[in-house]
């Protein structure tokens, strides 16, 4: 535990050194895959706890709510999609 937050200290250290827009998607990708999952979620719940209001306002609950719900029927059209699509390459050579 204390090895983790060394090293999160020491990737929060460095990625402060230089200003967010100077860093490209790919070299904070690079950066953060050097590092252990665990240690960059502790990065990540840092960042939100030091965020002075809160993401996820109480009084827009029900619209989080719907658009996750929203989200999970489309994964759940998009695999019946898919496995139909498998079923029908699997059948389609058979019927022939």
């Amino acid at each position: 535990m204390h090895i983790n937050f060394r090293v999160t200290k020491d990737l929060r250290e460095r990625l402060d050194k230089r200003p967010s827009s100077d860093w490209s998607p790919s070299e904070v990708s690079e950066v953060l895959s050097e590092c252990s999952v665990f240690v960059t979620a502790a990065l990540l719940k840092d960042f939100l706890r030091s965020l002075p209001d809160c993401l996820l306002m109480c009084q827009h609950y029900r619209s989080w709510v719907g658009l996750a719900r929203e989200h999970e029927q489309q994964q759940q059209q998009q695999q019946q999609q898919q496995q139909q699509q498998q079923n029908k390459a699997v059948v389609d050579p058979v019927k022939r």
